[in-house]
């Protein structure tokens, strides 16, 4: 068998991926060449990247962090967080497409936590947990911000903002 990659423009992908098909026939036998018939076809785009720099929050860059955020050992930790104190990073969009954001809560002892995808609010959440969010992009650039209600008590890890299709 030969293995043959190609691509194929047209097909619609995540920014920055590329869509390979890859087909598999029998070598020419005798001088003879193969036909192909009823061939199928699986698209699968390769996944978008993560937009969140430092997600994980192995240093202190990329957040802006305000009163009462800190990043120490792999987790943005907030503590007696109130007032307007986000914790911010601005991400690059386009608008009309949509956005999965991710994150997990630890250790949470009390108050709300939400994310803002630039302007719109997302589910209000109490309580440990891993919370996933989509919101579609009015502008370049989003300031992704995850804000409080309350007094607010929690580590947050894993933060993640992908681009998704939705049809």
């Amino acid at each position: 068998w030969i293995n043959e990659k190609f691509f194929i423009s047209g097909i619609e992908c995540a920014p920055d991926s590329e869509t390979i098909i890859e087909i598999s026939f029998p070598k020419a036998i005798n001088g003879r060449e193969t036909v192909l018939k009823n061939l199928s076809v699986i698209v699968e785009p390769a996944p978008s990247k993560d937009l969140i720099m430092n997600g994980t929050f192995s240093s202190d860059c990329y957040w802006e962090k305000q009163r009462g955020w800190k990043i120490c050992d792999g987790a943005a930790v907030g503590t007696d967080v109130r007032g307007l104190a986000n914790l911010s990073q601005k991400i690059r969009t386009i608008p009309g497409r949509f956005y999965q954001v991710s994150y997990t809560v630890n250790n949470y002892l009390g108050g709300v936590i939400e994310v803002w995808f630039g302007e719109i609010s997302g589910t209000k959440h109490k309580g440990n947990g891993t919370y996933i969010e989509t919101f579609k992009a009015s502008t370049n650039q989003t300031y992704l911000r995850l804000a409080k209600e309350g007094l607010l008590n929690c580590n947050v890890y894993n933060v993640t903002c992908h681009e998704i299709q939705i049809k």
